[in-house]
């Protein structure tokens, strides 16, 4: 079925010691024998029903499910164990030399969820209070730092209109989607410095906590933080 029955019947948790049949006490005769129990899950019975048993009783085996044989090896092992690194496409984007490398090595952490914001230093271990210090109505997430943030979302707004386009704040990628896919270097180099650097701008903004973002104007921000 491709799918463990537990997950597909998403029984109670405390129900789980009492799941003890096996699956031999289901087949007889070379035949299913749906339990009473499985009849109130029709698309289980249905899938089970289109399983073709054996005539003849054959011995169980340990398959691996990541190879198409199922026979698992030391390279589909050391595969497993240690994946191939996966090409980043948006690193020759922010990693250029219009930027300050300290914008880019924001702008890869956020994309790597290696900022230290009080969601991830809650994940390892840290007990503090969470709030957003640019709105303070929510706790403080990358994503919400950087994305959701009503803050944050007003100044992507004015750079929008700088820039003369649109900026969707659906994901980190999506903020890199902006830069013009047809258009000089000179051009495409304007949308990444300006990307990266109010990235580092939010971040500064959590630094300075004590700073109170609504004194703060998109002019006096942008003076702060250049595009070089």
């Amino acid at each position: 079925m491709g799918t463990p029955l537990v997950s597909l019947l998403n029984p109670l948790v405390h129900m789980y010691s009492s799941l003890t049949t096996k699956l031999s006490s289901v087949m007889v005769n070379g035949k299913w024998k749906i339990p009473k129990p499985l009849i109130d899950f029709p698309t289980v019975v249905e899938q089970t029903l289109n399983i073709t048993l054996p005539i003849t009783p054959l011995s169980d085996k340990r398959v691996w499910k990541h190879a198409a044989d199922g026979i698992l090896n030391a390279r589909l092992a050391h595969m497993f164990l240690r994946p191939p690194l996966v090409r980043l496409d948006w690193s020759a984007v922010i990693w250029r030399t219009c930027i300050p490398p300290s914008h880019s090595f924001v702008f890869w952490r956020l994309m790597l969820s290696k900022l230290p914001t009080d969601h991830n230093l809650r994940t390892h271990g840290c007990t503090i209070v969470s709030v957003c210090v640019l709105c303070y109505k929510h706790a403080e997430t990358s994503s919400h730092l950087f994305l959701d943030c009503s803050f944050a979302a007003s100044v992507w707004r004015w750079l929008g209109v700088k820039l003369n386009c649109s900026f969707s704040l659906l994901s980190y990628f999506s903020l890199l989607e902006c830069i013009p896919h047809r258009c000089s270097s000179q051009m495409a180099d304007v949308f990444a410095a300006a990307i990266s650097t109010r990235c580092t701008l939010f971040g500064w903004l959590e630094i300075q906590s004590g700073s109170a973002p609504q004194e703060l104007t998109c002019i006096t921000l942008w003076r702060k933080f250049p595009l070089w």
